[in-house]
C-alpha cells in the first residue's frame, strides 16, 4: 500500500508512516510540605498541589504522535494523541468534553488531540496547520511538567491562563 500526496506523486510507502509514529510515557507526582499543617489538609489558594503534605500522582502521561515534516515541498500528516490520568487532570475540564468524565481526585482527561498537516502553499516553506485540541501558545507555565520550570505553578497561570485551545492553528 502506497500513500499518495495531493499531486498524484507516489510519496512514502505506508509502512514508512507508520514507522515514524512515536509513543511515550510520562510520569510526575510530588508533594507540597506545608509547616502550619492546616486542619483541613488543604493548600488555601493553590490548585495544583493543593493537598497540604501529603504525596499524590499528579500526571501519568501516554502519548503516540507522529510528527509532520515541515520542510518537505509536499503534503504531509500527522498527529498527537495524549491522555493524562492524574491529579491535575481535575483542573482542565476541556470545553465540556472531559467535565463528566469522573469526579474523584483523580481523573482521566485528554489534554490533547489534535491532526497536524503540512501544507505546501503561500510561502517557500508552506503553511502547517493543526486542528484539534492543541496546547495554549499562551503563557510560561505548561501542563507539561517537563516544560514547567517549577513544580507550582504562578497565581496568574493557574486562575488565568489557559492550558488548552480548542479549534485550528496555522503556522
Amino acid at each position: 500500500m502506497v500513500l499518495l500526496d495531493m499531486n498524484d506523486a507516489i510519496a512514502k510507502p505506508a509502512t514508512e508512516w507508520l514507522d515514524d509514529i512515536t509513543l511515550a510515557g510520562q510520569i510526575e507526582g510530588g508533594i507540597n510540605a506545608n509547616v502550619s499543617r492546616p486542619a483541613n489538609g488543604i493548600n488555601f489558594g493553590q490548585f495544583f498541589g493543593d493537598r497540604a503534605n501529603q504525596a499524590q500522582l499528579d500526571q501519568l502521561t501516554l502519548t503516540a504522535a507522529r510528527a509532520v515534516d515541515t520542510t518537505a515541498s509536499s503534503y504531509d500528516v500527522g498527529f498527537m494523541v495524549r491522555r493524562l490520568y492524574g491529579a491535575e487532570g481535575r483542573y482542565f475540564n476541556i470545553a465540556g468534553i472531559t467535565d463528566r468524565l469522573m469526579t474523584s481526585r483523580y481523573q482521566f482527561i485528554v489534554p490533547q488531540a489534535h491532526l497536524d498537516v503540512h501544507l505546501p502553499w503561500l510561502t517557500r516553506h508552506g503553511l502547517d496547520m493543526q486542528a484539534g485540541i492543541l496546547a495554549s501558545p499562551m503563557g510560561v507555565e505548561s501542563l507539561d511538567p517537563s516544560l514547567r520550570p517549577f513544580y507550582t505553578l504562578s497565581y496568574t497561570t493557574e486562575y488565568s491562563t489557559p492550558f488548552e485551545h480548542v479549534g485550528a492553528m496555522f503556522q
